[in-house]
């Protein structure tokens, strides 16, 4: 029988017992920097409010992640946000309870309660050096300013441009204005400030303290608790366990890992299971567990390869994304493919052709996207076929390509036999294929009008069956059609026969041979024009 207790010990625990008992807390220099804003801040304000109006007994903040280093010392994998907000404004309330100490009311018994309250749960002495430090740690961005200025009751405005610093001073200046704004009362009394701290604060406000022993272990947790804030995302348990190994040379590291997460567009996981692709198939679910027992007994210098190595995949894959990116300068027709492939928006298939864009040259890269853009818009868009069989077929093309020097388009064209629909199944397909996605549309009336993609606002969807009629064959293809945009403002949303004029007026031959051959517009002339167009289909995604 499983122990769950070597995995972590969870237990529910006031602000007091979490930030008291000279316990401090180490944010790790490769977390994210502090984030919340005043968004955030308002919510946690107005939870307090409540607690103090006897509308609620407890607020629950979330769970803070923790991670034993030493005695008494914690590194804080999760729940940073929440730490530093708190800390933050209790700060606030010791400022307002060190203005009365300075003013000379009630001194003593003042410097009494900030005592308590400041060397409990914002400092720790240190007896080796003779002074007080702050019981949080904060990542580089952060680290300073909290630890010499707000910590030590220090309020010195950051300069503009120092935007991590300006964040940590806007909290504690919101916090400031909320309590001379909501509760001017209290600002004049120093037991008043004391017994709110403590009252409210520090004892109805409520935590899930939880402790692992490893990363990995704070990884299993994360699989299967969504937990108050932000939570550590995949991305960030990759990145702690690779600077891990890279510690001594913190700030070369985080520049890359800098770079590649702009790179990434927010999109990280993907760019390193597309990378890791060619060699195995990921799951996400097991993403971090696969790059931990890949990298985790790697050296330095091989880590810093990996990074290298996935900027260098985030780079390609970005170029994939913009047909107007350096990378095709001159290849007029990849970069109309690329266009294509990205209206479909199909970016699975990205991993194999990042390969061939290594491995081989633009002519065979050429050949790749015609093969591939027709197979999936035959198998995938028009057919609906389940998708879990694509990515192994994608792994297997791309480890091919990697391996083989010779592979080529009838390599390519056999690779994707699971997926092809034949010409009877496809007519049958497109006859009947309705959709509502106007990027899938614009796609298909596009090539079908034979006008060059991106479609330009000189074009707009036209309805021929008006959009307001309560019929699904309003989304069927045969009703849809592309018409030049001043005149499908003109047609509006009337009945066919008043849209005939401006049917006339186009430019393009299929909408005049419409105007012109089709009195009326029903449902029988919806199928009979998609099933024309299904052939036509056929020889324009030919396989």
């Amino acid at each position: 029988m499983t122990d769950v207790a070597q995995f972590f010990d969870a237990r529910p625990s006031q602000f007091d017992a979490l930030m008291g008992n000279g316990q401090k807390f180490v944010i790790p220099p490769f977390q994210r920097h502090y984030s919340w804003d005043e968004d955030n801040w308002q919510a946690l304000w107005d939870d307090i409010l409540k607690i103090h109006q006897g509308e609620t007994q407890i607020h629950y903040l979330g769970n803070v992640l923790l991670m034993k280093q030493g005695n008494k010392v914690y590194d804080v994998i999760d729940g940073q946000q929440r730490l530093v907000t708190v800390s933050i404004m209790i700060i606030a309330f010791l400022y307002y309870l060190q203005k009365l100490i300075n003013d000379g009311k009630d001194s003593e018994k003042n410097q009494h309660g900030f005592d308590e309250l400041y060397r409990n749960y914002i400092v720790t002495f240190d007896f080796n050096n003779n002074l007080y430090n702050a019981k949080l740690t904060l990542n580089a961005h952060n680290k300073y300013y909290y630890k010499y200025e707000l910590s030590q009751m220090k309020f010195k405005r950051p300069g503009y441009n120092e935007g991590y610093r300006q964040i940590l001073f806007k909290t504690f200046e919101f916090f400031k204005d909320k309590i001379k704004e909501d509760l001017p009362d209290i600002t004049q009394d120093g037991l008043k400030i004391y017994e709110f701290v403590r009252q409210v604060i520090l004892e109805k406000l409520a935590v899930v303290r939880i402790e692992v022993s490893s990363m990995e272990n704070a990884y299993i947790f994360f699989e299967s608790l969504n937990s108050a804030g932000e939570p550590l995302s995949t991305a960030d348990m990759i990145k702690n366990m690779l600077f891990a190994k890279y510690a001594d040379n913190y700030d070369q590291i985080n520049d890359k890992w800098g770079e590649l997460e702009q790179l990434s567009n927010n999109n990280l996981p993907s760019i390193i299971r597309g990378y890791e692709l060619p060699d195995t198939i990921i799951s996400k679910r097991k993403l971090f567990f696969e790059i931990k027992n890949k990298y985790q007994n790697k050296q330095a210098h091989e880590v810093l390869e990996y990074v290298d190595s996935l900027i260098y995949y985030a780079h390609n894959n970005n170029a994939l994304m913009d047909n107007n990116h350096q990378q095709w300068a001159g290849d007029i027709d990849l970069k109309l493919l690329i266009t294509e492939y990205n209206q479909l928006g199909l970016y699975q298939f990205n991993p194999a052709l990042i390969v061939a864009s290594d491995k081989k040259n633009n002519e065979f890269l050429r050949a790749m996207l015609r093969i591939f853009i027709n197979h999936i818009f035959r198998y995938q868009i028009i057919g609906k076929k389940r998708t879990n069989i694509l990515e192994p077929i994608y792994h297997h093309i791309a480890k091919k390509i990697m391996e083989q020097s010779n592979y080529n388009k009838n390599d390519l064209q056999q690779d994707l036999t699971p997926i092809r629909i034949e010409n009877a199944q496809f007519i049958a397909d497109f006859a009947e294929f309705l959709t509502d996605k106007t990027r899938i549309i614009q796609y298909i009336l596009a090539k079908y009008h034979q006008i060059s993609l991106p479609l330009s606002t000189s074009y707009t969807i036209e309805h021929i069956m008006k959009k307001s009629t309560k019929n699904q064959y309003i989304w069927r293809l045969g009703n849809l059609a592309l018409l030049e945009y001043s005149l499908n403002k003109q047609a509006g949303d009337k009945e066919y026969a008043d849209k005939i004029p401006f049917y006339q007026q186009s430019q393009l031959p299929e909408i005049k041979d419409l105007a012109n051959n089709y009195p009326d517009w029903g449902e029988t002339e919806i199928i009979r024009r998609q099933e024309k167009m299904a052939k036509v289909a056929c020889d324009i995604w030919n396989i």
